[in-house]
């Protein structure tokens, strides 16, 4: 959109709030939208409200007819074996969530979301946290050489870690995931009622437990659980949209406070 429409737009009122400045307008029927009303349909496209209702109503019938298939991890009439269903998963919420977000309309099961998020926050919290260690211990070592090669005193000299401590921080991430998932899921439905969504519980540990997979890119160095962070946030964005049927703003809120509360209690 360039600049001169976007002050045009900014000088007109949403259809549904006469009292506050569109920022967007639906490329469905033209409708003029305020920032609350903005919303996505399952293409990405900015809709207004009636549309993305009209769409989702649309979606969810296809649905009930088999035209969209469920999550991947959830397809049992596929041909393809355990492993490549999983790897499909981790590939749709990773890289194309909306995708990931509107087949949770057609997915039903409850354990197998909870068992994928398990696994994949262990998985990617494990290698972190041992790369973690292993930087930690190579700087111990490149420091005493550099001592050592000065023969210097230091005032206040770099230890070793603890052992006891370093496995502890390793092999506590199995009992820091499973309160992860219980807080996430938790925070995120509660700010999903509060901020107005439709969807259940259910749905809601769905979203949140299927957007964990994104913690296997945890296991990458320096920079994995920044990633993983951000992927799951955006796949928990998309999902809330499609699933809460919330706009772009409250999506944003919801996922920001859930982020938070999982930090402060989890981390």
């Amino acid at each position: 959109m360039s600049v001169s429409s976007r002050q045009i737009l900014s000088q007109q009122h949403c259809a549904t709030h006469e009292d506050v400045h569109a920022v967007a307008k639906c490329t469905q029927c033209g409708a003029l939208m305020c920032l609350d009303c903005h919303g996505f349909d399952e293409h990405g496209m900015a809709v207004c409200p009636s549309c993305r209702d009209k769409a989702l109503q649309d979606t969810q019938s296809q649905a009930e007819e088999d035209a969209i298939r469920p999550v991947p991890l959830e397809d049992t009439d596929s041909e393809r074996g355990l492993a490549a269903r999983i790897l499909e998963t981790l590939r749709l919420v990773i890289i194309n969530p909306l995708e990931f977000s509107v087949r949770l309309l057609a997915s039903n099961s409850l354990l197998r979301p909870l068992i994928f998020a398990y696994l994949c926050i262990v998985f990617g919290g494990t290698l972190s946290r041992i790369w973690d260690v292993t930087l930690e211990l190579e700087g111990y070592k490149i420091f005493m050489e550099a001592v050592e090669k000065t023969n210097e005193t230091m005032p206040s000299p770099m230890e070793l870690p603890d052992r006891f401590w370093t496995a502890l921080y390793v092999m506590s991430v199995p009992f820091e995931a499973f309160f992860r998932i219980l807080m996430g899921t938790a925070v995120l439905h509660a700010g999903s009622v509060v901020a107005g969504g439709k969807g259940s519980l259910r749905k809601s540990t769905q979203v949140y437990a299927y957007s964990a997979g994104a913690f296997v890119l945890a296991m990458l160095p320096m920079v994995g659980m920044t990633m993983a962070v951000v992927v799951q946030i955006f796949a928990l964005f998309a999902g809330l949209q499609v699933v809460h049927k919330l706009t772009v703003g409250r999506a944003m809120a919801v996922c920001s406070l859930s982020f938070i509360m999982t930090i402060l209690f989890v981390r």
